[in-house]
């Protein structure tokens, strides 16, 4: 009885760290167009998306201080076609633009059908790989 449960729960834990497997999102193609709150007013976004990708994110209207706010409108939309999620990291020293940018990148996914808190960052996914590493001194 005891090894029967032992084993059961051996079972139990080994399914629980199995590696799970994401579905591939599905949106609804096409390019939409959102707006959220930056430090200076509205931040418009437009995503075009693909059935499975995040194809493309321009800020198409903005009044944010240049040299500070626009550096998040220069760097953002890239981050986030690369991670493909709206899940990326602000630009430091202009947090408000950049949760602007996410909050409409955001908007656009879920116009789109996809929940965007599904959409894991593509270098999340990469970490959870196994590595070897070897060293003298941990």
């Amino acid at each position: 009885m005891f090894k029967r449960t032992l084993l059961s729960c051996a079972a139990l834990m080994a399914l629980g760290s199995a590696p799970t497997v994401m579905a591939a999102p599905t949106f609804t193609p096409g390019t939409y167009s959102a707006c959220a709150q930056g430090i200076h007013g509205p931040v418009t976004v437009e995503v075009t998306l693909s059935r499975s990708r995040i194809e493309s994110v321009n800020v198409t209207q903005q009044t944010e201080t240049q040299g500070i706010g626009t550096r998040a409108v220069e760097v953002l939309p890239a981050k986030i076609v690369e991670a493909q999620s709206p899940r990326v990291d602000a630009v430091t020293g202009a947090s408000i633009t950049s949760k602007a940018i996410v909050d409409a990148v955001a908007q656009c996914v879920k116009k789109a059908g996809v929940d965007p808190a599904s959409l894991i960052p593509l270098a999340l996914k990469k970490s959870h790989d196994k590595q070897e590493l070897s060293t003298d001194v941990v």
